[in-house]
């Protein structure tokens, strides 16, 4: 009995000091991609067999992972039994954004720039913003840290965590590189 106790125990210590994984999978056969986490929501698009997925683990509900379809930069659930997770994609963390300056704002605000010739789509937190190419916006977020997901269609998405300041100026850029560096 005292075994048992102590498999509970590491368990619970386990889960309790899980954190969110992103990995790159794919769909194990034609799977249709929903708007929330159920087969009676929103068919948002249909994923033919073996394309590539951006999954959270941390957006788990229901037995669906929220995914981003990634030949279309398209974000949605599927459900987890027609997922296989492939290979984990390790989030940066800290110096994704840049102090530049100060501001008279309480809030910190993010100049952002797409320099892609593809749309882009930012995820800050929960709320996604999108970018045409070679679009700049500035968004005003509360202080604290942030979670940062840059996607653009067929092209993995990039993962990142940073804290921002009051009164702080940042900036950030996206770009795409299409040959490897060595």
């Amino acid at each position: 009995m005292k075994r048992l106790a102590v498999i509970i125990i590491v368990l619970i210590s386990f889960i309790a000091n899980a954190k969110a994984d992103y990995y790159i999978a794919y769909a194990t056969t034609t799977v249709n991609l929903r708007a929330c986490p159920s087969t009676n929501c929103e068919v948002l698009a249909k994923v033919p067999k073996n394309e590539i997925l951006f999954v959270d683990t941390e957006e788990y509900e229901d037995g669906f992972y929220h995914v981003i379809f990634v030949e279309l930069d398209k974000s949605g659930w599927i459900h987890s039994k027609y997922v296989q997770l492939y290979k984990k994609v390790e989030e940066q963390d800290g110096n994704v954004l840049s102090l530049s300056g100060e501001s008279q704002n309480y809030d910190p605000e993010v100049n952002i720039l797409n320099d892609a010739d593809v749309a882009m789509t930012l995820a800050i937190n929960s709320e996604e913003f999108h970018f045409n190419p070679h679009e700049s916006k500035t968004i005003t977020l509360s202080p604290g840290e942030v979670k940062l997901r840059a996607s653009s269609p067929g092209i993995i998405p990039y993962v990142g965590k940073d804290k921002v300041v009051s009164n702080g100026i940042y900036d950030w850029k996206f770009y795409v590189i299409t040959q490897y560096r060595k």
